[in-house]
């Protein structure tokens, strides 16, 4: 698809399901393979003839709809619904940008609260929980899938610390979409800054339980909102440009 003859003002929100059915459509008939050296952003950009952001809401797009290993014979996507795997209380899909940045802000909040009753009441179990969850999640390389799954747990033992079982349960419910977030934070990384990136993460981690064990609340929001105020560059990048 090209769109030098598309008009000139067309709507972004329009070029955007193009590119998305465009980008589906080359996937399910097999000329694009997920994951595979056509499939970057900046070489999906120079197929469309779009630019990044276009590019980044429709693999937002895809993504939320269950972006596919391989090409499927029924047409069918796995794991379209984010709200079928969380238990309890439900947040709906992250189908667009807006709906991440929504869900980016929700946990900003929730978890500058959860951090701040961490410092504040956490005990020895906690303190050793948490160097445990840090330990674990920075032993594996980023791209391995199981650091996601880890640096989940790294922010639930935050949760747990507070003694609040309120946080606890809201992080929870918020773990499809933060398995959702993370790895396209990964897919979106490029390769070469990949050890700069990881490096950063590890640091702003340890910023935090080290505020955490000293008991300053003050300082440990401080490095949590640095945290996901970094986090939400590395998922979201440029997305208005």
């Amino acid at each position: 698809m090209s769109t030098e003859s598309m008009p000139r003002l067309i709507r972004r929100s329009n070029l955007v399901e193009m590119v998305y059915e465009a980008i589906e459509d080359s996937v399910r008939r097999g000329e694009l393979q997920v994951g595979g050296c056509q499939f970057t952003e900046a070489a999906l950009c120079r197929k469309y003839n779009v630019s990044r952001p276009t590019v980044r809401e429709a693999l937002i797009r895809l993504r939320a709809k269950g972006m596919p290993a391989g090409r499927r014979t029924d047409g069918a996507y796995p794991g379209a619904s984010l709200c079928k795997e969380s238990v309890g209380l439900c947040h709906g899909d992250l189908a667009s940008v807006d709906d991440i940045r929504k869900h980016v802000e929700f946990r900003r909040t929730m978890e500058l609260g959860a951090v701040r009753h961490g410092a504040l009441n956490r005990d020895a179990a906690d303190v050793d929980a948490l160097q445990a969850a840090f330990q674990a999640l920075h032993e594996h390389s980023d791209s391995d899938r199981a650091s996601v799954e880890a640096d989940i747990m790294f922010h639930m033992r935050i949760a747990r610390a507070g003694g609040n079982p309120v946080f606890v349960s809201v992080m929870e419910s918020l773990r499809p979409h933060l398995l959702f977030t993370m790895n396209l934070s990964r897919q979106f990384s490029h390769p070469e800054s990949c050890a700069r990136r990881y490096a950063q993460i590890e640091s702003e981690h340890c910023m935090i339980m080290e505020a955490i064990i000293d008991g300053d609340a003050q300082r440990a929001q401080a490095a949590m909102r640095t945290h996901l105020g970094n986090a939400a560059v590395r998922v979201l990048g440029k997305m208005q440009g």
